[in-house]
């Protein structure tokens, strides 16, 4: 094919149906799908395979309409009329050489007909779709990830919870999205193909047809990274009750039709699972119909906001849009008119004044508003006449008193008769609303004979917060005379609009005409510390103390804070080495780099900090302050979605435990290997509920070696603890001690006999605040730092063997394990143990198991004396880092090993 015959190809379809699969077999038959693609995620391991410049592109012209990549057709959705361009030049830039050049791109959905003009007769289209059922149920449960994956309460996410306060969300999505595509294929059948994921990854269907029609090689089309481990095939029966009648007939009318009309449709059987009742069709909401949505501007460059505020009809403008011109750093001469002729065609006159005033100071550079030129040629001598008698070319002049609107508020309608002072008098008076449209009337038709009175008008628009007009008013009172206060006001009114240049630039007109002001260069010292102007920042602050130090604005603004004592800590301090052994969340781009550089890691990690995350969190109330607000079965299906993801975290009968579920009899793996010692481990666990024990042995059941149990319980919970540990893998020792028996003292006793042939032992209990049967945070965090993963297993016992003083090792800190040992009430306690039993007293923090539970070396432990006191003192296990320190043997925090 010649290089004028070359196609570009542009993948796309719902979210969650399939198009990163296409995208994978275009890019393995050797199309380039773009130079900066997006990666993996936990969501699409295989990689997204999306151009970032585009999808930036798509996701910026959403996000200026106020809106996001969950768009349903329930807005009008404005196009920028520079939008084709940026594509056209896109699609020049990807095809200068002989290699197939494509794109993907789920939002391209909603710009079809912009690709189709940027790509004209070279553009060629590969549309996926995927049964409404399916692809709704992959996109909540991403979202559902995406919620347990932040420390922060659920509806913090507004995007992902969206989805449950609106339960039929997903379902519109996919209506909205589909349709769009099938009637863009309609209406172009000859460049397009359509293909059902579930057909296309079946491999039932003849490829050579599709890549004749698309002039693409055959491979290209092949299904070979389909993976069906990764597809959603089950809708929740939670989430059927989010879908009417009316919406689940249009779904599988439209699924029908895609079915019609597909090169590759799914396979029969992919029909929907539910009934849906004869009711008549409900057609989707139109444009016309819909709410007016919030445009969302900044971020776009100044010919990028020009461009969309030309596109959207004036029905839907509002004088607000336009607050982001005013309010970002001044343009050119000629941008400042074409918001001008923008303004001036919604009716928006005032701001249109604004934007030429602003032409004027740019085209001159300064304030000195006397020999401001531009326009100068339409009027002589217009410096000298009175607003009333400019032609309205001069953006100083008046409009028509007789264009107001009348019958809004009675001081518009008396705006010609009422005096200057009264009118002023009045207006401070009026709420905000009233306020803004009497200042924009005064301003646009009544004359006011002198500066100070624009200069009262300013601080009134001011006080409402409207700051356009307020600047509008500053600078007429300049017109009238040019002097320091009302130069100062106008780079206040830039100030607050952080328009640091344009109120340097002011200020220093200012300064010129009155250097020893100190208010002045207090001011411009404020200015320079915005800029990051610190040596300049230095120089006014001087300034200005040498000219009054006692002045309240320089005691109020310009003194620096001194660091206190907290800022400089260093590493060493008890708080930081504290902070290195506790649990810690990292953020989901953190994990995602990890997961991107190295897939098996990152998998591993991720899974270690959503469990950390769910440590650190108060699960249920976290869960049910989400569902406050939503609808009955909002709050169903969230709590079910959550449950699906947690259930990946933890295993069934511990989750069910922490949430007061019922457990399930227990099933244990068998063919457990020995570790890496040679040597089977041990665990220590004392207890009295059978339900926490079966929690926690489910947990010890994931792992892949070979562990002993030594159970230490009461005479009475024997019997049903016997038939809980019936078919465990490997040996169990179960003994049964009298109630109020010392516990430190039991488990010596097993330390030095039952326990002594092991390198090391985990010693873990039961027992919680919680109900009976439940665990709690506290409890599984123990649990889960000791016994997480076979690597920690595996280094713990690693970290036995070859350190012969090695003695104990604590499990990570939860936050108020740490806060309790940062007290001083409890070194000092800690302090007095150790003067009372001849210990060494501690001279700082040390490493201490908070509850009871570690891994230990009975070895270690069995060649020191216990005194009969010590080992019945209740702060015993505090204290026996201590007694080892002094033995030489090491205690050490796992979370450092």
């Amino acid at each position: 094919m010649s290089h004028s015959d070359r196609y570009f190809y542009l993948c796309s379809g719902f979210h969650r149906s399939g198009t990163s699969m296409i995208a994978q077999c275009l890019a393995k038959g050797g199309m380039r799908m773009g130079e900066d693609l997006m990666g993996a995620s936990f969501s699409n391991p295989l990689g997204h395979l999306e151009d970032m410049p585009v999808v930036r592109l798509h996701d910026k012209i959403f996000e200026i309409n106020g809106t996001n990549w969950q768009y349903c057709d329930d807005s009008q959705l404005i196009k920028p009329s520079w939008l084709q361009n940026y594509l056209i030049r896109y699609i020049q830039g990807r095809t200068q050489d002989n290699i197939i050049q494509g794109v993907k791109d789920p939002r391209a959905v909603y710009f079809l007909d912009d690709w189709e003009i940027a790509g004209q007769q070279a553009i060629k289209y590969i549309f996926i779709y995927r049964h409404w059922a399916n692809a709704a149920q992959s996109l909540l449960n991403r979202a559902s990830r995406h919620l347990i994956n932040s420390m922060a309460p659920i509806a913090a996410n507004r995007v992902n919870y969206r989805f449950w306060q609106q339960p039929d969300l997903a379902f519109q999505m996919w209506l909205s999205s589909n349709q769009r595509m099938l009637n863009f294929y309609l209406a172009h059948p000859d460049k397009c193909v359509l293909i059902a994921q579930e057909g296309f990854a079946s491999g039932g269907f003849e490829a050579q047809p599709l890549a004749d029609k698309l002039a693409l090689p055959v491979s290209c089309l092949t299904p070979s990274e389909f993976k069906p481990e990764l597809m959603t095939s089950t809708l929740d029966a939670d989430a059927v009750a989010f879908i009417g009648d009316d919406l689940r007939k249009q779904l599988d009318e439209l699924w029908q039709r895609l079915q019609n009309h597909a090169q590759v449709p799914a396979p029969g059987s992919c029909s929907s699972p539910y009934s849906v009742a004869d009711h008549p069709h409900k057609p989707v909401a139109k444009p016309g119909e819909l709410s007016h949505q919030g445009f969302k501007l900044d971020g776009l460059t100044w010919a990028e906001l020009l461009g969309f505020l030309s596109s959207i009809p004036h029905k839907l403008l509002q004088p607000e849009l336009f607050s982001d011109g005013f309010r970002r750093p001044y343009g050119s001469v000629e941008q400042f008119l074409s918001l001008a002729k923008i303004t001036h065609n919604a009716g928006f006159y005032a701001l249109t004044k604004l934007a030429r005033l602003r032409a004027m100071q740019v085209h001159t550079g300064h304030w000195r508003i006397e020999q401001w030129d531009l326009f100068s040629d339409k009027c002589d001598d217009w410096y000298h006449k009175d607003d009333a008698s400019l032609p309205q070319v001069i953006p100083f002049s008046l409009r028509p008193i007789g264009e107001r609107e009348l019958g809004v508020l009675p001081l518009i309608d008396g705006l010609a008769d009422i005096g200057e002072r009264e009118l002023l008098a009045r207006i401070a008076k009026l709420a905000t609303p009233a306020a803004r449209k009497v200042i924009e009337a005064t301003l646009l038709y009544k004359p006011l004979s002198r500066p100070e009175l624009f200069h009262q008008l300013s601080q009134l628009a001011q006080k409402v917060r409207a700051y356009e007009l307020a600047e509008l008013a500053m600078i007429k009172a300049l017109r009238m005379d040019y002097q320091v206060d009302y130069l100062v006001g106008l780079g206040d009114i830039y100030y607050q609009q952080k328009l640091f240049n344009q109120a340097l630039q002011v200020l220093e007109e200012a300064s010129a005409l009155s250097p020893s002001q100190v208010a002045i260069q207090v001011r411009l010292a404020q200015v320079h510390n915005a800029l990051g102007n610190k040596e300049s920042y230095a120089l006014f602050k001087r300034q200005a103390q040498s000219l009054a130090p006692n002045h309240p604005m320089v005691k109020r603004w310009l003194v620096d804070k001194q660091p206190t004592s907290a800022e400089s800590e260093v590493i060493s301090s008890p708080a930081n080495l504290l902070a290195r052994q506790c649990y810690e969340v990292l953020s989901y781009e953190e994990v995602l780099k990890v997961v991107q550089a190295n897939k098996a890691e990152g998998q591993t990690l991720d899974l270690h900090n959503l469990r950390v995350g769910f440590l650190l969190r108060d699960n249920q109330a976290w869960l049910e302050d989400a569902n406050r607000t939503l609808s009955c079965s909002g709050a169903t299906h969230l709590r079910t979605s959550i449950y699906r993801q947690w259930q990946k975290l933890w295993p069934r009968p511990l989750l069910n435990s922490y949430l007061g579920l019922p457990l399930d009899r227990p099933a244990y793996t068998q063919n457990k290997s020995i570790g890496a010692t040679g040597t089977p481990m041990a665990l220590y666990i004392d207890t009295q509920d059978p339900q926490r024990l079966q929690a926690l042995l489910s947990l010890v059941n994931c792992h892949k070696v070979q562990i002993e149990l030594h159970i230490v319980t009461t005479t009475e919970q024997q019997s049903e603890i016997e038939q809980l540990v019936e078919g465990w893998s490997g040996k169990v020792h179960i003994n049964s001690l009298p109630s109020g028996y010392p516990e430190a003292k039991a488990w010596l006793a097993c330390c030095s006999a039952a326990l002594a042939g092991y390198p090391a032992v985990a010693k873990l209990h039961t027992y919680s605040d919680a109900p009976v049967g439940q665990i709690c945070n506290r409890l599984l965090a123990q649990w889960y730092g000791l016994l997480g993963t076979d690597e920690l297993l595996n280094k713990a016992l690693s970290f036995f063997s070859h350190n012969e003083p090695a003695a104990l090792l604590v499990p990570p800190y939860l936050p108020q394990h740490a806060e309790l040992l940062l007290q001083e009430s409890w070194l000092t306690a800690q302090q007095q143990k150790c003067k009372k039993y001849g210990l060494p007293e501690p001279s700082e923090r040390v490493i201490v198991p908070t509850d009871k539970m570690f891994w230990y070396s009975p070895a270690a432990l069995n060649t020191l004396p216990w005194p009969e006191e010590l080992v019945e003192d209740t702060d015993f296990y505090t204290l026996l880092p201590t007694v080892l320190e002094q033995a030489e043997k090491v205690t050490q925090s796992i979370q450092l090993v």
